[in-house]
């Protein structure tokens, strides 16, 4: 993984325990959507790919959605 890809390590340890530090309230239903524009690590992907409520945005589909007429 590059460094400067967003992995599943950074989400299990910065992003994650900041909601719960900032005593922040989640829906039961939640849904997950990360955004990079220097891509997602490979494990990240692939438990992307496991799990319904975790979606990864790239700035390639962000791009080719704004392109469509």
């Amino acid at each position: 993984m590059a460094d400067h890809q967003l992995g599943l390590d950074v989400l299990e340890t910065y992003k994650i325990p900041a909601l719960r530090q900032a005593k922040a309230r989640l829906a039961k239903d939640l849904s997950i959507v990360l955004f990079s524009r220097s891509g997602f690590g490979r494990k990240l992907v692939q438990t992307a790919e496991e799990r319904d409520d975790l979606s990864l945005v790239g700035v390639d589909q962000l791009v080719e959605d704004q392109t469509r007429p």
